[in-house]
């Protein structure tokens, strides 16, 4: 039987089942299943874009700042806190800095265009 150890970045994990007929089978399934999950988060990333620049409107609206530090601490706690690993919330909280980021762009883009 082939060895399905799966390695993270601290310790192995328990040996994987195998449910395709062979490794090969069953590395196909996990990879179609990524695409899936992928797929499902390009499209709430997308959400989240949409929803900054909703709130971006509301801010020139309201003639606020686009950069809010304490709504963005705000935000990196709650995800730096709801992460459960296997990634640790260091990692969650630097995937989430750059979606921050590219949101903040988004919307300065926006602000320009509106002049």
């Amino acid at each position: 039987m082939a060895d399905t150890t799966v390695r993270s970045g601290r310790k192995a994990a328990r040996p994987l089942p195998l449910f395709g007929e062979t490794p090969e089978g069953e590395l196909a399934r996990l990879r179609e299943a990524i695409d899936r999950v992928d797929e499902v988060l390009v499209k709430l990333i997308n959400q989240r874009v949409r929803y900054a620049i909703e709130i971006g409107a509301m801010k020139r609206v309201t003639r606020q700042a686009i950069h809010s530090p304490e709504r963005e601490r705000e935000v990196l706690a709650n995800v730096s806190r709801w992460s459960g690993g296997p990634l640790d919330a260091d990692a969650i909280r630097r995937v989430f800095e750059l979606l921050i980021s590219e949101s903040r762009r988004i919307e300065a883009e926006l602000a320009a265009e509106e002049g």
